[in-house]
């Protein structure tokens, strides 16, 4: 082996031998400042922002603290910060209705109901229990009518009278019917006593009779006994259309001096 080369291995070795791990220089500024670095928190935690830190900034109001990595002359530098406060919307109104027109507007004005029929029949709970079973046939009777079959609606309204001879309803429907069949002089004393059952409060019901009398007096050809019952109709319930027409076509057919028909 060279000289040299044996040497030069010689000093490697020794160097190896002698070398020593410096500090590095950030341990050794921290060490020649006087800080205490073993000391210092460097875990994950120890930079949390917690809700109960002062530190924490408020984005809605600037109280003048510095921000992270802010120093004091540039808060000076930045003044107060301010946040646009967002405008409160009521939700209680309507946006497509304007408050200030809703008061003003009107309701429109109903107009007075007109009627070319029965009224209503009254509602089965508020009835006695016979008076319900009797109303009941009575609808059964006015099915039978609508589909044409006059025989066994007679039957549901004789039933009706025959469980309950004091409601007037089952009197106005047997006589409407036999007024249909051409059975007049039937017709007659049912809807007179259906006239007479009936309370003195159900005008609507007391104008029905009255105006299907005034029909029978003009099938019959009494004329001025149907003006009578037409307007009688008219007297109890205004907005009876069948005696209003009926009133009409006579004033046609046959004028009368005391032919009105109210408006």
């Amino acid at each position: 082996m060279k000289p040299s080369i044996v040497i030069m291995v010689s000093l490697a070795v020794l160097m190896i031998a002698l070398w020593r791990p410096q500090p590095y220089a950030y341990e050794r500024s921290m060490r020649d400042s006087g800080s205490n670095f073993e000391e210092e928190d460097l875990s994950p935690d120890s930079h949390r922002v917690t809700l109960d830190d002062e530190s924490v900034y408020d984005d809605t109001e600037d109280d003048g603290r510095e921000l992270p990595g802010e120093t004091e002359d540039e808060v000076s530098r930045r003044g107060p910060r301010t946040v646009p406060e967002t405008p409160l919307v009521d939700d209680s109104i309507p946006r497509s209705v304007d408050p200030q027109s809703a008061p003003n507007e009107e309701a429109p004005e109903e107009s007075p109901i007109v009627t070319s029929g029965p009224p209503a029949l009254p509602a089965a709970s508020a009835l006695p229990p016979r008076d319900q079973v009797a109303l009941n046939f009575i609808i059964l009777g006015v099915t039978s009518v609508d589909k044409e079959d006059f025989e066994q609606a007679r039957q549901y309204f004789e039933r009706a009278i025959e469980i309950a001879p004091l409601q007037p309803y089952s009197y106005y429907f047997l006589g409407k019917l036999a007024l249909t069949r051409g059975e007049h002089q039937k017709a007659l004393p049912l809807l007179r006593k259906a006239n007479i059952l009936l309370t003195h409060g159900d005008r609507a019901w007391r104008s029905e009779t009255m105006s299907a009398q005034g029909a029978v007096y003009e099938d019959l050809g009494e004329l001025p006994q149907a003006r009578r019952a037409y307007r009688r109709s008219l007297q109890l319930f205004p907005q009876n259309l069948r005696a209003m027409s009926a009133l009409a076509r006579l004033a046609e057919e046959e004028p009368d001096s005391d032919d009105t028909v109210s408006q």
